[in-house]
């Protein structure tokens, strides 16, 4: 399958800085493409969350970083043209239990070093493993990934609950009680769009505006001007937070 992708992330009217953060790479391995695609967004209650949600992305590069430099130095130019659908699945099983971990080690590093320079931060996490026609999904927090395609369905769960009339986190990374990484599994639907945010991206907006900009995109360009279109949007509803989303087809 042929990949075709957008990232956004812009500061949100009136706010000092931009707490949100995202990660987004893909390589061929063994002629298919594998694809990790992250939102952050810093708890808003926490001064110092642009660390936790600037951390986690980090995190996550460096260990796809070194996951690509495992994997694909084994592909055609080492002359093994026969590896193909059954080898990037043997990678993509390997790297979506190690996604976790990294996860994991994430919130231990982030918790660690802001206890020790007295930050007080948190992030959501929204992250998306996709190879060899399927995708793992792990989120905690309210950043969500949509499907869109002649509607727009959520597909992850918000982890909040009622405090005095309003909705506020349960689950998050860097902070107590910690995180409650949310696992989803399938496989990728060609022509469908996934939407990764955080929920100043998705806040505003409803599924006709979302199938109205994702719809027709064809190429990465038009993915990115969708995106752009789609916060612009927000934006005249009304939108004020930190924006930040990944889109990803695959064609």
């Amino acid at each position: 399958m042929n990949l075709i992708y957008g990232c956004l992330s812009e500061q949100g009217i009136h706010r000092k800085k931009n707490q949100d953060a995202l990660f987004f790479d893909t390589r061929r391995v063994f002629q298919n493409e594998i694809c990790a695609a992250v939102v952050c967004d810093g708890v808003g209650g926490f001064p110092d969350s642009e660390f936790a949600s600037g951390r986690t992305v980090s995190l996550i590069g460096q260990w796809f970083a070194r996951c690509m430099q495992e994997y694909a130095g084994d592909g055609a130019e080492n002359g093994k043209k026969g590896r193909s659908l059954k080898s990037v699945c043997y990678v993509y099983d390997e790297m979506k239990n190690g996604l976790l971990e990294c996860l994991w080690s994430a919130h231990k590093s982030v918790s660690e070093e802001a206890a020790e320079r007295k930050f007080k931060a948190a992030t959501t996490v929204c992250a998306m493993l996709a190879a060899g026609g399927f995708y793992s999904i792990y989120s905690t927090g309210d950043s969500r990934i949509y499907k869109i395609g002649a509607g727009m369905k959520q597909m992850t769960t918000d982890q909040v609950v009622e405090r005095n009339g309003k909705k506020v986190l349960s689950n998050c990374l860097g902070s107590f009680p910690g995180p409650d990484f949310q696992r989803i599994e399938g496989r990728i639907q060609k022509k469908k769009t996934y939407l990764i945010a955080t929920d100043g991206f998705y806040k505003k907006v409803d599924a006709a505006a979302a199938v109205k900009h994702f719809g027709k995109a064809q190429t990465s360009e038009e993915m990115i001007a969708a995106l752009t279109g789609f916060r612009e949007y927000a934006v005249g509803m009304g939108e004020k937070d930190d924006s930040t989303g990944i889109a990803l087809k695959f064609l």
